[in-house]
């Protein structure tokens, strides 16, 4: 059997889909590349991390068989797992709009990944860590986001000409089934909220520390924040909170620059573990904030 294929550019807004209904406008060139260089970012996060677990085998096991206390051969197959769930991750690069066989199964990798994000604090013993647990809920909502753009291509017909690649979620229950559930606009706006959480939290700890310029630039982040919770001018101040994330990251983690082993492997990791929170909101700017969000709103208005 052939396999059946996306073609987002021969659906025009004004042409019915094979669902009926009308298809949003092909997405340009530019937010293609964007679109794939926010994934890169995000899923550059858990490769690292994959490979740092093959690469310190005996460290991780010994680890987490003693915190589990699950003997070695079980400890091997839950970090061989964990391995196995994280290069999945991988899969999220390919174009869910290649066929409809792919888009499923980005939206499986999506699943994989989340949980992997949901056991890691739980088999590394992290539950008290405040720090990784406002990460992994960052995580969790950057894979939101993939997870509804994806799960948008394969629902066309759900598509409005508003607030961006969400839109398949957000048409009324009552479209005859043309749609994507209701319950799905909950989830992306969860994904948003989800995916600043880590900022708020990591600049509001260090509101009042260092220098004058350095508060103000921790106040803005945090207005920012809001601004995004709200869907308020999302495209603009998703893409500023992004740059200032990644200028933040090359500032605090130059694994590069390190000689000594113990600081590299630090630096390395939490420098690619703030990838993610970058190419989520990069990946937010691209694709809008959905219906729940102040954007919407005044979209409507207009």
């Amino acid at each position: 059997m052939l396999e059946e294929t996306i073609d987002p550019e021969a659906q025009s807004p004004m042409q019915p889909t094979r669902n009926g209904g009308e298809a949003k406008p092909a997405p340009s060139a530019a937010v293609k590349v964007l679109s794939a260089i926010a994934t890169l970012l995000i899923v550059a996060t858990y490769i690292e991390d994959g490979a740092r677990l093959l690469m310190q085998w005996d460290g991780q096991l010994s680890f987490v068989s003693r915190h589990m206390g699950f003997p070695h051969a079980i400890a091997a197959i839950l970090l061989l797992v964990s391995a196995f769930m994280q290069l999945s991750s991988l899969f999220l690069l390919v174009p869910s709009d290649m066929s409809t066989q792919v888009a499923t199964f980005k939206l499986y990798a999506c699943i994989l990944v989340g949980l992997n994000v949901f056991f890691q604090p739980i088999m590394y013993n992290q539950l008290s860590n405040t720090d990784l647990i406002t990460l992994s809920a960052a995580q969790v909502g950057t894979l939101g986001l993939i997870f509804t753009n994806t799960h948008a291509v394969l629902h066309p017909a759900a598509y409005k000409q508003q607030a961006g690649a969400f839109d398949a979620f957000v048409a009324s229950a009552k479209s005859g089934g043309n749609t994507s559930p209701s319950w799905a606009a909950y989830m992306q706006l969860c994904s948003r909220l989800l995916l600043t959480v880590d900022l708020v939290v990591v600049y509001s700890l260090h509101m009042f520390e260092a220098t004058p310029l350095s508060i103000t630039t921790n106040i803005l982040i945090l207005i920012a924040g809001l601004l995004i919770w709200l869907g308020c001018a999302t495209p603009y101040v998703a893409s500023i909170v992004a740059l200032a994330a990644f200028s933040d990251a090359f500032g605090r983690f130059p694994f590069w620059g390190q000689s000594d082993y113990g600081e590299f492997d630090r630096n390395l990791f939490h420098f690619f573990q703030a990838m993610t929170p970058v190419g989520g909101l990069l990946l937010l700017a691209v694709s809008g904030p959905g219906r729940f969000s102040v954007d919407m709103k005044l979209g409507k208005d207009e």
